[in-house]
């Protein structure tokens, strides 16, 4: 078990080393928030709600939403 921990500390050192940068990090703060409290979702559910075409995947994103809040 030891060994994965040690490589997981690995990649993620190896990670941070490399792509942590100041430049990129209101680009990541943003893209993070998009997935906040499933905003994403809920917009896209609703979109799909909007077209006959897809109304019962919208309806199905919506509801799995409602189902999982708690």
């Amino acid at each position: 078990m030891d060994w994965i921990v040690n490589w997981d500390h690995t990649i993620i050192f190896a990670v941070q080393e490399s792509l942590v940068n100041a430049d990129i990090t209101p680009f990541m703060e943003a893209l993070s928030a998009v997935g906040e409290y499933g905003m994403l979702w809920i917009v896209l559910g609703l979109i799909l709600c909007c077209t006959k075409k897809y109304r019962r995947v919208g309806m199905a994103v919506l509801l799995g939403l409602i189902f999982t809040l708690y």
